[in-house]
């Protein structure tokens, strides 16, 4: 089994496994529109495949960076159609490990003062966007993780753990319960409204 994973919720992260043998490049900091497809195509030339031998295409839906999801999720939409490679999707609060059942806390960056946040309370799973002050009683009694170390040093006044973030148990478990979808069924998960729109609904457009 081959698959590919695109993450570009928070800079680009492209993780290669061929038959167990793993390539990968992250970078924070690089353009995902620019590079994405230039360093796809160096980790197959250095897994030594082509793109059509990949199986699976996995692909991170968000929250995040509004532009690198798109980015992501339409590059991915490109390469499935080309190669008639299975695909999967994962949201950023899915690449975090060894959460526990219930009571925990999630954070994203949500660039800025906004917070990306999905709390498991009570058997109950609430998502959203907000000021990290606005949620103080909704995370109350619950663990918070996070597996950004730019979230992890701002809200270190509130005790959140740094996790570690691994697409690859993701996708296998996805792979392994062949919980494929279509290309045309890949949704992005944005939870709140871009700049754009907000200037727009500013400007009353």
């Amino acid at each position: 089994m081959n698959y590919l994973t695109i993450d570009c919720s928070n800079g680009l992260y492209v993780y290669l496994n061929v038959g167990g043998r793993e390539f990968c490049k992250f970078d924070t900091t690089k353009k995902q529109s620019a590079e994405l497809l230039t360093d796809i195509d160096k980790l197959l030339s250095d897994a030594k495949i082509s793109i059509r031998d990949i199986d699976v295409i996995g692909v991170n839906v968000g929250p995040g960076s509004f532009t690198g999801i798109r980015v992501a999720i339409s590059s991915a939409k490109g390469l499935a159609i080309g190669t008639k490679a299975k695909v999967v999707t994962f949201t950023s609060f899915q690449t975090i490990e060894n959460l526990p059942n219930n009571n925990y806390t999630i954070l994203v960056d949500g660039f800025g003062d906004n917070i990306y946040y999905k709390v498991k309370k009570f058997g109950k799973e609430f998502l959203g966007c907000s000021n990290i002050d606005n949620i103080k009683e909704l995370t109350d009694g619950t663990e918070i993780y996070t597996n950004s170390l730019s979230v992890a040093e701002k809200y270190k006044n509130i005790n959140v753990t740094l996790a570690k973030y691994n697409v690859k148990v993701v996708m296998e478990e996805k792979i392994n319960k062949q919980d494929y979808i279509l290309t045309n069924q890949i949704c992005p998960l944005y939870l709140r409204a871009s700049q754009a729109e907000i200037e727009r609904l500013k400007n009353g457009k």
